[in-house]
């Protein structure tokens, strides 16, 4: 039986051996075969890869050739672009030297025109004074700190058609001299005259012919607060004009202030102006008395007065303006003699 056994254990071992080299003989087969594959998808990739590469390659050539050219011409372009620029900057250095002969030439037309309006307001003043029969005295000097022609000229106009009764200005002038020789020929017609100064009231009536007599109530000047704002007024003005009602007011002091200025003028309006009225504000260029009309048109609205107004560009050297407010009944006389915006409550 032993011996049986181990014949079968060979036998066995042979067996398994001979199907273990037979598995192995195939799996060496399908190895080769897989080897080949490989070797042949290698070559395959490897061809395809040279074809890439190669196409690779020219297309850098070709880009970088484009590059280049593009290059080449950017920097053409830049060049012609600095050589733009160059001429541009020419032409703007140019332009700004024409435009400062311009602006040069402009202010010296500006200056002539400013010349020559003066000397037709100057004219015009003049002329319709030479043949009135109540301008006695025509030795005026406007301008300064005085009205200028065309603001004379504004109140000669009210005063010979409108022929105010009773007529309170603030500042004595060259408006003074004008308007006193109005009350003397007119039959019924006053004036109040206020001023700070006694020096210049002093001077001022040195000046004048004798049958000219001003009615100059001499008042010191005080800050006032208006709005929160300190202004420049007239002391006890109040005092001085007491229910005084007034057709014409004429507005040419104290000195100016920054804000709110000549304010006294917005209590008068509010109690001592006449039912047919005309308000003469000069300086209304500056802000200060622009804000004080601001103020007398809302005095009348609220006071349900309509009224007119309008501003008057005077002599240009000056750059000065006056203004008009007037009641409706008072343009009959046609005192707003330009442009008229009228206001409605």
């Amino acid at each position: 039986m032993k011996k049986i056994y181990k014949l079968l254990i060979k036998i066995r071992r042979r067996i398994i051996t001979v199907l273990i080299g037979k598995e192995l003989l195939q799996n060496i087969t399908s190895i080769n075969k897989i080897n080949e594959e490989i070797v042949k998808l290698k070559n395959v990739v490897t061809s395809d890869m040279t074809k890439i590469n190669e196409t690779v390659s020219q297309i850098e050539k070709d880009m970088n050739k484009k590059t280049d050219d593009l290059n080449r011409k950017s920097d053409d372009l830049n060049l012609k672009a600095d050589d733009l620029n160059k001429k541009t900057d020419d032409l703007n250095r140019k332009a700004d030297a024409l435009n400062k002969k311009t602006d040069d030439l402009n202010k010296k037309a500006d200056g002539l025109n400013r010349k020559i309006q003066t000397v037709l307001n100057t004219q015009l003043f003049r002329d319709v004074i030479e043949n009135c029969e109540w301008v006695k005295d025509k030795t005026f000097a406007p301008g300064g700190w005085d009205m200028d022609n065309a603001a004379l000229y504004t109140l000669f106009h009210i005063l010979n058609s409108a022929k105010p009764k009773n007529i309170l200005e603030f500042g004595l002038g060259q408006s003074s001299k004008l308007l006193y020789q109005y009350t003397i020929f007119s039959e019924n017609a006053k004036a109040l005259t206020v001023e700070h100064d006694n020096n210049w009231i002093d001077s001022f009536f040195n000046g004048l012919p004798e049958n000219i007599k001003p009615n100059v109530k001499q008042l010191d000047k005080e800050i006032i607060i208006y709005n929160s704002i300190e202004t420049l007024s007239y002391k006890n003005i109040n005092k001085i004009i007491g229910e005084e009602k007034y057709d014409l007011i004429i507005i040419d002091g104290p000195f100016g202030s920054a804000h709110y200025s000549r304010s006294q003028i917005i209590a008068i309006v509010k109690n001592n102006l006449c039912s047919h009225f005309c308000i003469f504000m000069d300086d209304s260029e500056r802000i200060g008395e622009k804000e004080t009309i601001d103020e007398i048109c809302k005095v009348l609205e609220e006071k349900k007065i309509e009224y007119l107004i309008n501003n008057y560009i005077g002599d240009t050297i000056e750059k000065k303006h006056h203004t008009i407010i007037c009641s409706i009944e008072w343009n009959r006389h046609n005192i707003l003699f330009y442009r008229q915006r009228i206001n409605h409550v």
